[in-house]
């Protein structure tokens, strides 16, 4: 799927402005510059009664301006209106279930069984992606094909959207998120072969 532009997308509430409800990224060419295809990259998504931010999440990754993006939600059967805001987005998902599951790493795995990835993301359902953030790792990967994986740098954000701080790359840097704030995640994108990553599958 090419990301759709801002003006497709169903209208941001009133009280929303700037990213990712009436600002976007830049649309990228339907190639690369040399005139290969861009890689496929399948965003997965868990959630679970996160009503209050999945819209926001959602945008946020539509709005990439990204010429080859797959979109797959998994929610585990909320009972806020999490399913009344995916429906609304429904056009632009590639896949997405609410039902009951058995916690965020099976909501990942079955997101996974109806991906078609080159490259992998796993985004949860309050955190969103900076703008061009997914353009911005698949160029490094260009420079750095031998890579596994690219981790990006975030900004913590309160729940009521206030940058707090920014956090560098770096797994060692988790352990400093706290539970009740966002991590506005540029991007967390996993390189392997698709045989690769569907034979291990099943213990991500």
């Amino acid at each position: 799927m090419r990301c759709p532009i801002v003006t497709e997308l169903p209208p941001p509430p009133p009280d929303k402005t700037g990213w990712p409800w009436t600002e976007e990224s830049r649309q990228l060419p339907d190639t690369m510059p040399d005139g290969a295809s861009w890689l496929r990259v399948s965003i997965v998504a868990p959630s679970y009664n996160q009503g209050q931010f999945i819209e926001e999440t959602i945008r946020s990754v539509l709005l990439q301006g990204y010429p080859n993006l797959e979109y797959i939600v998994a929610d585990g059967g909320s009972a806020d209106k999490s399913a009344a805001v995916i429906r609304k987005y429904e056009p632009w998902l590639t896949h997405w279930v609410s039902e009951p599951d058995r916690g965020q790493s099976h909501a990942i795995n079955k997101a996974l069984a109806r991906s078609t990835r080159e490259a992998l993301a796993s985004l949860n359902s309050d955190d969103c992606l900076l703008p061009g953030a997914v353009s911005h790792v698949i160029r490094a990967h260009e420079r750095y094909s031998s890579a596994v994986a690219s981790v990006g740098g975030c900004c913590r954000v309160s729940p009521e959207g206030r940058d707090s701080e920014r956090v560098q790359a770096g797994l060692d840097r988790v352990k400093r998120y706290s539970w009740d704030e966002t991590a506005r995640q540029t991007l967390r994108v996993y390189h392997a072969l698709h045989n690769r990553m569907k034979a291990k599958a099943g213990v991500l």
